[in-house]
């Protein structure tokens, strides 16, 4: 693809592999507790872009942040159920 002039320089839409990568950063998994949850901010949910890890581009940050979007939401549910206990008959979340 050619280069396209905008705001007065000229951008191209292909980049090398090692540009094309995620940065680094985000929230340290030692933060964490096994439900994704924040230790310091009970209530408070992470996953995808938000966590600090790093890969190989290629489907390996899409398949991250749909694992632990799933993984936090379980972590959501279970952490839920713990501040809001229901009789046996009361369905909850169902």
């Amino acid at each position: 693809m050619p280069p396209m002039p905008m705001l007065g320089r000229s951008w191209s839409y292909v980049q090398s592999r090692s540009v094309a990568i995620s940065s680094a950063g985000g929230i340290r998994f030692s933060a964490l507790d096994s439900r994704f949850m924040l230790k310091a901010r009970p209530g408070l949910f992470c996953a995808g872009e938000m966590l600090d890890w790093e890969a190989p581009t290629g489907g390996y940050l899409l398949t991250a942040c749909f694992a632990t979007g799933k993984a936090a939401a379980q972590g959501i549910e279970a952490w839920l159920r713990e501040q809001a206990p229901r009789r046996p008959d009361q369905p909850f979340l169902r």
